[in-house]
């Protein structure tokens, strides 16, 4: 048993866990649906002297209530070991109804505090004078969405939802890199003490991530529903929404979109794992040309491409576009490499265009040209574009325009080494050829969930490098048929 006092104290740090619970909780929500506190707000003083602007002080603003979420983060953990602590002390660790009669009375206690913070969210979210956009949610099942479940799925699947850091991964997620990055500090004739620095400046930022989460009430929730009912949430194709399926329909449609046998092929799990390998052996001949920082660069991860769908809900029967993500796998390194080398390949694309406004803007200079009695504005589709480009004709283009003027394309540094401790140079057209090509057919495996397959036709929807190519195969049929018609005065 414990006594008046001890219980007073007992009930008091309590009541601080409580408050910083509800705190976190109304901050949460404050980020979820987008409306800042009342405590962000600055002074006309302020915002004059400092000379800021809107977006200046919006983000402030936000800055300043992630501050507070990680104050209360901060608080709630000491106030939880202040209070296990001292359970452990008096020896009523374990009295678990002593532990539920100090939070119940804090309940009550607390009740019109809570009730107050919530009144001042709802206030402040009925306020806005823009209503945040919501996500519709297209279930293709026939299970019912629970409304609390659809209160979340509402916000996006890019919407945080929670979670928390694991401590034990993030440890040798750390230690990993420390290690990589000590063999280069040590090859950079940097000191042991510089070293040392380095590493205890790692184990502070690590403790600081550790102490990172968000509310896990909402993850738990939809997590729940999902497993119970067996579904997959999806995203919808060109949209922010969301489908719900069952992971049966999912699996039986993504192997419906990789049957094409003219586009794709099965594989295994082993001819996967050999990547990294022949990925490794193919940047050994681009070694002696590219620098130090660039060959460590593109060096390959172990894990393989990994493909998903998104539903197009504006088809029949709701197909998936497969998307192949490279994000994290052995290609990516080599294919940001790529991206780097053949970027200047945009400006030669005459006739892209990279968004609506750019089009305006365009229609805006020549509409002097467009006569409304004999022109006309088309959009024209093309049905599986990446999957439909031409590699060896594309490639054969892309090299033939780098290599008109290397110089362009590779920015070649006189104070830069290769990894072998010579000056950096332009790769001969065959080494750097082979290299596109290998990157581009070869090493197009991936894995989805019913199993492996390997791309043998076209581009990969979801890769780095995939937009800049086919924007440029396309460049080559307009220049020959475009341009012809343009002359012409057919198309302005």
């Amino acid at each position: 048993m414990v006594n008046r006092t001890e219980e007073k104290y007992l009930l008091n740090v309590a009541r601080k866990i409580h408050q910083a619970n509800r705190s976190l909780e109304i901050l949460y929500d404050c980020e979820r649906f987008k409306v800042l506190p009342h405590f962000t707000f600055m002074t006309k003083k302020v915002v004059t002297s400092a000379k800021l602007s809107p977006e200046r002080i919006n983000e402030l603003r936000w800055d300043h209530v992630r501050s507070q979420i990680k104050i209360q983060e901060n608080r709630k953990i000491f106030n939880y070991k202040k209070y296990n602590l001292t359970l452990k002390n008096l020896n009523v660790a374990d009295d678990m109804e002593l532990r539920q009669n100090i939070f119940s009375d804090v309940a009550k206690i607390e009740l019109v505090r809570d009730n107050r913070r919530e009144h001042t969210l709802n206030r402040l979210i009925k306020s806005q004078k823009i209503e945040p956009a919501t996500i519709s949610i297209i279930n293709q099942t026939d299970i019912i969405i629970p409304p609390d479940v659809s209160d979340i799925l509402k916000f996006g699947l890019k919407n945080n939802i929670g979670g928390r850091t694991k401590p034990l991964t993030l440890l040798s997620k750390f230690d990993g890199m420390f290690e990589h990055w000590t063999k280069y500090a040590r090859s950079e004739n940097l000191s042991e003490l510089q070293i040392l620095n380095v590493r205890a400046r790692c184990f502070v930022i690590y403790d600081e991530m550790c102490k990172c989460s968000t509310n896990t009430a909402y993850t738990k929730r939809v997590n729940k529903f999902l497993d119970l009912n067996d579904l997959i949430l999806a995203p919808v194709d060109k949209s922010k929404n969301i489908c719900v399926l069952t992971k049966q329909d999912y699996e039986q449609k993504i192997k419906n979109v990789f049957s094409d046998t003219k586009k794709f092929c099965p594989t295994d799990s082993e001819s996967i794992s050999k990547n990294p390998q022949n990925i490794r052996s193919l940047i050994r001949q681009l070694e002696p040309y590219i620098s130090k920082n660039d060959f460590y660069k593109i060096l390959p991860l172990e894990a393989p491409k990994r493909a998903y769908g998104t539903v197009k809900c504006h088809k029949p029967n709701f197909p998936l576009r497969p998307i192949v993500a490279t994000m994290d796998s052995a290609c990516t390194g080599a294919e940001q490499y790529i991206h780097k080398i053949l970027k200047p390949l945009e400006n030669l694309c005459t006739y892209a265009i990279s968004s609506t406004k750019q089009f305006k803007s365009y229609f805006l200079e020549t509409r002097t040209k467009f006569d409304p009695s004999i022109h006309e504005i088309i959009t024209i589709d093309a049905h599986k574009l990446y999957t439909s480009v031409n590699l060896e004709l594309v490639i054969t283009e892309i090299i033939k325009e780098v290599y008109k003027n290397p110089t362009h394309f590779f920015k070649i540094d006189p104070n830069e080494k290769t990894n072998t401790g010579f000056c950096t140079k332009i790769p001969t057209k065959i080494i750097f050829r082979n290299f596109l090509y290998q990157i581009l057919t070869k090493f197009n495996n991936f894995s989805t969930v019913t199993g492996f397959y390997r791309q043998i036709e076209g581009l990969s929807m979801g890769s780095k490098i995939s937009p800049l190519i086919a924007n440029f195969y396309l460049n080559i049929m307009e220049q020959k048929i475009v341009k012809r018609e343009m002359e012409k005065g057919n198309i302005v």
